[in-house]
C-alpha cells in the first residue's frame, strides 16, 4: 500500500510537470515556426539611426505602458480605498484609528497577500497558454484558480472572525483596540469572497491584455468609497466606527458585480471561456507550488508597509 500511494503522488507530480512542459513547448512551436521568415525580414530591414531609438522600440514602449499603466492604477485605487477607510475612522479617535489600521493590516497579511500572491500562478500559466494560443485552457486555469481561492477563503475568513483580537492582544496591542479590530475584520469577512473573485477576474482579463475594465471600475469605486464612507461613518443615520468596514463590504460586492456584468455584456469572456470543465479539478499541484512563491513575495512587500503604518496613522489624525 505505501508503494501504491507513492506511485500515485509521483504520477500526480508528473502530470503537473507535463502540463507546464506542454504549454512551454506549444509556445515555442507557435513562435519557432516563423523563425526563418523573421530572420529574413530582419535582414531586409534597413539599419536604424544610431542617435535615436528604433521605431519598433518606441512602439514596444507605448504598448508596454498601455498595458502597465491601467494595471498600476487598478492596484493604486484598491490601496487608496483601504487608506480612505483608515482616514475616516481615524477622526473618530485614536483607539478607532489604531483599530482600523491594525484590522486592515491583519486582513492584508492573512488575506490579500495570500490571494494576490497565490494568483500569481494563474498569471504565469495563463500567459503561457495565451502565447501557445490554447485559449480554452485559459478558461480552465481560471476555473481552477477560482476553486482554489474559494477554498482559501474558508481559513482566511475564520482567522478574521476569531483570531484578529487574540493575536493583536498577544502582540501587546491595547485590549480595547484589539477588540475593535476584531469587530472590524468580522464585518470585512462578508466581502472577502467577492474581493477574491475580483482578483481572479482581473488576472483572467489581464492575460488577454484587457486591463482597462478593472481600472475604470476600481477608479469609480474609489470615488464612491469616499462618499459612502462619509455617509456610513458621519451621516445622520451613520454607524460610526463599523460604518467603514460596512462600506468596504458594499464596495467589494459592487466591484465584483460591475466587472462581471461588463465582461458578460462586452463579450470579453468568449475567446477563453468555454464553460465549466471537469479539468478544473485536475492539476492543482503545479498551481499551488507556483502560488507559494508569489505569496512569499507579496508578504515581503506587506512587511515594508507595516513599517510605514505608524506614519500613515499619525497623518490620519491631523
Amino acid at each position: 500500500m505505501p508503494d501504491t500511494e507513492q506511485q500515485r503522488d509521483s504520477d500526480g507530480s508528473d502530470e503537473d510537470e507535463s502540463e507546464v512542459a506542454r504549454l512551454i513547448s506549444s509556445t515555442a512551436s507557435s513562435s519557432g515556426g516563423s523563425g526563418t521568415s523573421r530572420q529574413a525580414a530582419a535582414a531586409a530591414e534597413p539599419a536604424t539611426d544610431e542617435e535615436g531609438p528604433a521605431p519598433r522600440s518606441r512602439a514596444d514602449i507605448v504598448a508596454l505602458l498601455a498595458f502597465a499603466v491601467p494595471l498600476a492604477l487598478t492596484r493604486g485605487s484598491q490601496g487608496v480605498m483601504q487608506q480612505t477607510n483608515v482616514m475616516f475612522v481615524g477622526h473618530l479617535g485614536t483607539v478607532e484609528l489604531g483599530a482600523g489600521a491594525s484590522g486592515n493590516l491583519w486582513a492584508g497579511i492573512t488575506g490579500r497577500s495570500i490571494l494576490i500572491g497565490g494568483l500569481s500562478s494563474l498569471d504565469s500559466l495563463a500567459s503561457q497558454a495565451y502565447g501557445a494560443k490554447e485559449y480554452a485552457h485559459i478558461g480552465t486555469l481560471t476555473q481552477r484558480a477560482a476553486l482554489i481561492v474559494t477554498l482559501l477563503c474558508i481559513p482566511i475568513g475564520l482567522s478574521w472572525v476569531f483570531l484578529t483580537g487574540p493575536v493583536l492582544a498577544l502582540l501587546n496591542f491595547p485590549l480595547e483596540q484589539a477588540a475593535l479590530a476584531q469587530t472590524y475584520t468580522r464585518i470585512l469577512v462578508v466581502g472577502l469572497w467577492p474581493d477574491a473573485m475580483t482578483q481572479v477576474m482581473q488576472s483572467f482579463l489581464q492575460v488577454q491584455g484587457l486591463t482597462r475594465v478593472p481600472m475604470v471600475v476600481t477608479g469609480i469605486a474609489a470615488v464612491l468609497n469616499i462618499g459612502l464612507n462619509y455617509y456610513l461613518v458621519y451621516g445622520e443615520n451613520g454607524y460610526g466606527f463599523i460604518g467603514s468596514p460596512i462600506c468596504m463590504v458594499i464596495v467589494n460586492w459592487l466591484i465584483f458585480a460591475a466587472i462581471l456584468i461588463v465582461v458578460a455584456v462586452r463579450g470579453h469572456h468568449k475567446q477563453c471561456w468555454k464553460g465549466w470543465s471537469r479539468r478544473a479539478l485536475d492539476g492543482w499541484g503545479v498551481m499551488v507550488r507556483l502560488g507559494l512563491g508569489g505569496i512569499s513575495a507579496v508578504s515581503s512587500i506587506l512587511s515594508i508597509n507595516t513599517v510605514q503604518q505608524p506614519g500613515i496613522m499619525h497623518w490620519c489624525t491631523i
